[in-house]
């Protein structure tokens, strides 16, 4: 067992996030990594979101998944994000507006954010997550390095911008694929 490296994955000119049964998100991300881009990894996710929902009601009722995918789409002319999703019965496909999706959801709700926000305050919205999966014992695995992600037209960055409280405690336990940029970025911000 390991902490996980990251929860956004940069995949050719993509940025990709998932929610849900991990065993099932691993399936569905191992496939996107034979495409480089938006307009291409669209059709397979349109076909894993037409396929979850008959699993779910055959032979796994408990099964969630949810999965984003933001980059520059050729197609549309513009960046895109879209998010797949299993309801209760079916699934749904969203193009999401311009603005912040790949953060954090408080107790399942969904809540606009600004187009840009400061590290200081997402670091503040991943934190209130974590406290409320910590005091109420939620069965979701928070902790570790926070990143945030950025896309625009030319590039996808990906960069530490804070850690969470327990992470040193998970790092000895679990080990840390982040160690060498978590030394780094704690000899700059302590600078």
């Amino acid at each position: 067992m390991s902490l996980t490296d990251r929860k956004t994955h940069i995949i050719g000119a993509m940025a990709v996030a998932q929610r849900g049964q991990c065993l099932v998100n691993a399936a569905i991300l191992n496939n996107l990594y034979e495409f480089e881009d938006i307009d291409s990894a669209a059709p397979l996710l349109n076909r894993w979101y037409d396929y979850l929902p008959r699993r779910k009601a055959s032979e796994a009722p408990d099964l969630t998944s949810e999965t984003v995918i933001m980059g520059w789409s050729t197609r549309q002319g513009r960046l895109a994000a879209y998010r797949w999703e299993i309801t209760d019965d079916s699934s749904t496909f969203t193009d999401l507006p311009h603005g912040m999706h790949l953060h954090p959801h408080l107790n399942g709700e969904t809540r606009p954010l600004p187009p840009e926000m400061p590290d200081e305050r997402l670091v503040k919205v991943a934190m209130v997550q974590h406290e409320m999966v910590t005091e109420n014992r939620y069965r979701m695995c928070i902790g570790g390095v926070i990143h945030c992600t950025t896309v625009t037209p030319d590039a996808i960055e990906q960069r530490i911008v804070g850690l969470y409280p327990d992470y040193d405690k998970h790092a000895a336990e679990f080990g840390c694929p982040n160690a060498d940029e978590v030394a780094e970025f704690r000899r700059v911000s302590h600078a």
